[in-house]
């Protein structure tokens, strides 16, 4: 058995309050790392995280849960954390091993009060963050607003790395800002999401292809100049 060396170990916090989509997100994480064969559902009571019978019975998380996964050249031990207020504490012990977090921000409920309680401990704890805007496949949500949301209600600097294009039931491709690629989710028109595949191997969905200029473009409420590649997230150095 492989040992990871300590300077190779990144913990990383996974926060936000309940609903936002924490567990499912570090179920898709862990999968497409190659720790599991097959991302977990919350409704059918599968994922990884939430394996108590309460927290599967209520479908919400209780207790923090760790979930180990290689990238490249670090082992990340990712931090799904309650998102109830009754669990703060079990926040707060997560930031303490963290080195990094994620805050993930639900498009459709939209900066909540305790969420903000949440973003007033991160930015406290001085850990590097990185946002992820979820639920942008629902109807009504739009990416620019929850971006500027973000920096309103939160008084943060938020630089989006990332630029999906549509939104709703139209949400497809996304723009990696950093590579100048389009990642696309689609092959020949539908859902190329793998139900199983071995450990270590990429995902069919994650085909990458140059940006191109034309209908499909990203949104265009923050100028180029924003998108500096020197706010690259630290969480995962």
């Amino acid at each position: 058995m492989n040992v990871p060396l300590t300077e190779s170990i990144r913990n990383v916090a996974v926060v936000s309050h309940a609903g936002s989509g924490k567990t499912s997100l570090v179920e898709a994480l862990a999968y497409c790392a190659g720790s599991l064969p097959a991302p977990g559902s919350i409704s059918a009571g599968t994922t990884v995280s939430d394996f108590e019978p309460e927290e599967i019975h209520h479908r919400t998380s209780l207790s923090t849960a760790v979930l180990r996964c290689s990238y490249q050249d670090r082992v990340l031990h990712l931090l799904d954390t309650p998102g109830s207020p009754s669990f703060i504490g079990e926040t707060r012990s997560a930031l303490r091993a963290a080195d990094g977090v994620i805050l993930v921000v639900s498009a459709a409920a939209g900066v909540r009060s305790a969420l903000q309680r949440l973003w007033s401990m991160v930015r406290d704890s001085g850990l590097p963050c990185v946002v992820f805007v979820n639920d942008l496949d629902k109807d009504g949500t739009v990416f620019d607003n929850t971006v500027e949301d973000l920096i309103k209600e939160l008084e943060m600097t938020a630089v989006p790395l990332i630029l999906p294009m549509g939104s709703g039931a139209q949400l497809g491709d996304i723009v990696d800002v950093l590579q100048n690629h389009v990642v696309t989710s689609h092959r020949s028109g539908r859902s190329c999401w793998p139900s199983r595949r071995r450990p270590g191997s990429t995902p069919t969905f994650c085909r990458r292809g140059p940006a191109r200029r034309g209908n499909s473009r990203p949104p265009a409420a923050f100028p180029a100049a924003a998108y500096d590649p020197r706010a690259r997230p630290a969480v995962f150095r």
